[in-house]
């Protein structure tokens, strides 16, 4: 009964004739084909528009707010730090390093190396005194470490003080050299230390410990900043 009170009218609409009282059963049915056909189709187009109705707001941006929006990007530029990619600044604190070579131990391993910059790595052989095994394979008596200066003093007295190589800074006497102030000199870096050994032996075995502290001038915070 429902689906004849919505049919009936359906078919008056699109002009078919749909009679309950026709006994031609054949009739009847090709009449229903039709009318589910073209239900099937309502049904369908209905789907779909609802479909694009969901698919989101497609109304024109009002043309005002376009603008207001361009304005207030030009008013507000965007703006980029003028230090960006600079090197950061380098602390005023200074840089104080110890190193120790135990006794025995290979001088040609890293962990038996200070290594100050690329140029000068201080080491010790098993005997004898320190050498810089970057640039030189083993101690040469007079004039290792090659690349650095050695001067007995402090920094705070800088423009006083004399340089030499190692042994000849002190005066061959090596085994006196722990709490001895020393000033190393890096020749080709232009870099400063205050040294003072805290450990050295003699006879055999090659161990000695110092600590070294960055001497800092506007030249040297130049260096470290490249």
């Amino acid at each position: 009964m429902i689906i004849n009170n919505f049919l009936i009218p359906l078919t008056k609409v699109i002009g078919l004739k749909y009679d309950l009282s026709n006994t031609d059963f054949k009739t009847n049915c090709i009449t229903m084909k039709t009318i589910k056909f073209l239900l099937a189709l309502v049904i369908s187009f209905s789907l779909v528009y609802c479909s694009d109705s969901d698919s989101g707001d497609t109304s024109p941006q009002n043309p005002d707010t376009e603008s207001a929006d361009a304005s207030d990007n030009s008013s507000n530029p965007i703006t980029t730090n003028e230090n960006e990619g600079e090197n950061p600044t380098i602390s005023n604190n200074t840089e104080i390093v110890t190193f120790t070579k135990a006794n025995n131990t290979d001088p040609k391993l890293e962990a038996n190396q200070d290594r100050i910059t690329d140029k000068v790595w201080i080491t010790r052989g098993n005997k004898g005194e320190i050498y810089n095994i970057a640039v030189e394979e083993s101690l040469t008596k007079n004039t290792s470490p090659i690349g650095t200066e050695w001067a007995i003093g402090t920094t705070e007295n800088l423009s006083t003080l004399t340089f030499n190589s190692f042994r000849i800074t002190l005066n061959s006497e090596i085994k006196d050299v722990v709490d001895k102030d020393l000033v190393l000199h890096l020749i080709e870096d232009d870099l400063y230390f205050d040294v003072k050994f805290s450990q050295w032996t003699s006879g055999g075995g090659g161990s000695f410990s110092y600590t070294r502290t960055l001497f800092k001038t506007p030249s040297t915070e130049a260096k470290q900043q490249k």
